[in-house]
């Protein structure tokens, strides 16, 4: 018996270890949980294994990989379990950045995290 070779395992790895840190980070600065963020990072690589093949290129990868995001975490903040969870987040709860973080980078997420959800969805779409 011969193993099925996925075909789009080694393009989902590929994504998965070039964006999957950014693509954390932004959803814990979204739902303002770890937890939570960890949990729409993984929702949104299923979503993304599923959906490979009608990727039409019509912009940049990491743009489709964060939109899925985006609307993943809008999903999750919709469902009636969240509403009943304590999102406040620090930024030491953040996970690991793959630089050094300095300290007008806290001051940045700070200031990112009070922004209303349409005005930090632009930013964090942007950057």
């Amino acid at each position: 018996m011969t193993a099925v070779k996925d075909p789009g395992g080694d393009r989902l790895e590929d994504l998965m270890r070039r964006y999957g840190d950014a693509l954390v980070r932004m959803c814990c600065l979204y739902l303002n949980d770890a937890s939570l963020a960890q949990d729409a990072a993984q929702d949104t690589f299923i979503k993304v294994w599923r959906n490979l093949g009608q990727f039409r290129g019509e912009c940049d990868e990491r743009t489709w990989l964060m939109r899925i995001a985006i609307n993943t975490c809008r999903d999750m903040r919709r469902s009636r379990w969240t509403r009943h969870v304590d999102r406040r987040v620090t930024p030491e709860m953040l996970p690991e950045a793959s630089a050094p973080f300095e300290e007008r980078d806290e001051e940045l997420t700070l200031a990112l995290m009070r922004l209303p959800p349409k005005q930090r969805e632009a930013v964090l779409l942007r950057y």
